[in-house]
């Protein structure tokens, strides 16, 4: 009876959703200088609406030809109720020098109320109580969303790639900084996001209906950033 329970509750959000104005964002198209430990990456992420009202594609590919390098991700979402549903999450990194790169693809299934990853990682978790488990493209997304409404403190439930864990993690707003793209300034929310040891502030331009243009996140062991190179379109 609980399992038929939730399973209403999911489905009841997920396919009746009604969309309102802060479920609507725009499409957008950037360039990004990528930073990892290992090598650097000149990559784009492009997110769209697809042709459903309600639903949306983000795609990110970086690589490095002269490493032989890549990173790519894709991720579907639907939007409603104000809410953020992952539909699915696939990531393929390849390493300097790896002769294949490695795979993984997570799908969200919430008739079943499962969270299924394939691939070169194997897990399945369910889905309890209410919880929508982010991965790493929606929770941008998510976090999106909560600017545009005015929020500027929240937690997340973020899914760990590696074995299923959903755990929570809290943002806040903790000022203003202003990128400066092709000579043209963009006033950004800063938003930080800490742990025991690990610290990650994200930039969300304030007049580009708040899309994420710089990440930087730093650890005892590395330091990753995600720098904004060119907007490519925007709307």
């Amino acid at each position: 009876m609980k399992f038929i329970t939730r399973l209403i509750i999911f489905n009841t959000l997920l396919f009746g959703a009604s969309l309102n104005a802060s479920d609507n964002f725009e499409n957008y198209e950037i360039r990004f200088d990528i930073s990892f430990p290992f090598a650097s990456l000149e990559g784009t992420k492009k997110f769209e609406k697809t042709k459903s009202s309600n639903e949306y594609a983000i795609t990110f590919e970086g690589k490095n030809s002269l490493l032989n390098a890549s990173l790519n991700q894709t991720a579907s979402l639907r939007v409603g109720n104000k809410k953020i549903f992952p539909q699915s999450y696939t990531q393929q990194i390849k390493a300097p020098f790896q002769r294949e790169a490695g795979i993984q693809i997570i799908n969200f299934d919430y008739k079943d109320l499962t969270i299924k990853s394939t691939g070169n990682v194997i897990w399945m978790v369910p889905i309890e109580d209410g919880v929508i488990p982010l991965d790493p493209l929606s929770m941008a997304m998510k976090m999106r969303s909560n600017l545009k409404k005015g929020i500027t403190e929240f937690s997340l439930d973020i899914l760990k790639l590696d074995d299923g864990e959903i755990y929570s993690n809290d943002f806040k707003v903790t000022g203003e900084e202003t990128l400066t793209i092709k000579d043209v300034n963009y006033p950004c929310y800063v938003v930080l996001r800490e742990t025991e040891n690990r610290t990650t502030k994200y930039y969300f331009a304030k007049n580009l209906d708040f899309i994420l243009l710089k990440v930087d996140d730093k650890r005892p062991s590395r330091r990753t950033s995600i720098d904004p190179v060119k907007i490519l379109s925007f709307g």
